[in-house]
């Protein structure tokens, strides 16, 4: 359990260290649904949260807005939550050099 932490907290200090644009964001999302992480139906949401996302928090131009936007989409789904979480952390993870990170 520690060492899910321990990970946790870097993969989220690499998220708010990784700045994007919009461009990246986008390739990402689509690498993501690509990557099973989403569904097609899905991607628009994501966008809309990435584009005006609904908490102030989020609003930094760097992957954990990013990462953000995928969860607050992803809400509601409990059955296929762990294999998209896993598709996720696979696609934003490499992006940011952590590919060693256990999901």
């Amino acid at each position: 359990m520690t060492e899910t932490w321990a990970n946790d907290e870097q993969r989220i200090e690499a998220y708010k260290s990784h700045e994007l644009d919009n461009a990246q964001a986008n390739d990402l999302v689509i690498r993501s649904f690509q990557n099973g992480a989403i569904s097609k139906a899905k991607i628009a949401d994501v966008v809309g949260q990435w584009e005006k996302p609904e908490h102030e928090n989020f609003e930094d131009r760097n992957m954990h807005s990013l990462y953000n936007a995928f969860t607050h989409v992803l809400k509601g789904g409990v059955h296929a939550l762990p294999a998209r979480s896993q598709a996720l952390h696979g696609v934003l993870d490499s992006e940011v050099g952590l590919t060693e990170l256990v999901a």
